[in-house]
């Protein structure tokens, strides 16, 4: 099992990437594996896998204070020999919101992070859509014409838990 922090996305933006999801499909090989519109999130903070829910829930209210004003952006893609290919749209943080909010969140819960950043190639705030084996496998997507921004607020700070490929939502702190 691991835990994360990550932000709850609004009905609307959950809509407009699975939209962007479909289009994509059409374009990406048949070996991507596509990110269920009920799993979309952007990950604030990966917790210890033995990290407390407890203290993962309390800080996550605590730090609901005020959602960030962000912006969904444009297609980009992690890749590398040992990992599978990740497609995202990218996250942008205009007003240093989500930034304030990632590190406020790593010095509270300094005791729950885990030794060693999993996931260091994802310092991108994003927002995943698939999964492939295939590096090239969103080459064509990644050449089309950029998607329009969508600005938006999230709308609670959550504490996931994945088992396997199930993700459950172990606490939801609403933005005030």
């Amino acid at each position: 099992m691991s835990r994360f922090l990550a932000l709850g996305l609004p009905k609307e933006v959950v809509d407009v990437l699975a939209g962007r999801a479909e289009e994509s499909r059409r374009s990406a090989t048949a070996s991507a594996r596509w990110v269920r519109p009920e799993r979309y999130h952007v990950t604030v903070a990966f917790l210890r896998k033995d990290a407390s829910l407890d203290v993962a829930a309390e800080t996550a209210q605590q730090l609901a204070s005020e959602a960030p004003h962000l912006v969904l952006g444009g297609y980009g893609r992690f890749a590398t020999q040992r990992a599978a290919a990740v497609l995202w749209l990218a996250i942008h943080d205009p007003t240093a919101g989500l930034a304030r909010l990632t590190a406020s969140a790593h010095a509270a819960l300094t005791g729950e992070l885990p030794a060693e950043r999993p996931f260091a190639r994802s310092s991108v705030a994003h927002v995943t859509l698939a999964r492939s084996q295939d590096a090239v496998a969103f080459d064509a997507i990644l050449a089309a014409r950029e998607p329009a921004p969508l600005g938006f607020r999230p709308t609670a700070l959550l504490v996931v838990d994945t088992i396997g490929d199930q993700y459950r939502v172990a606490h939801e702190a609403p933005f005030a």
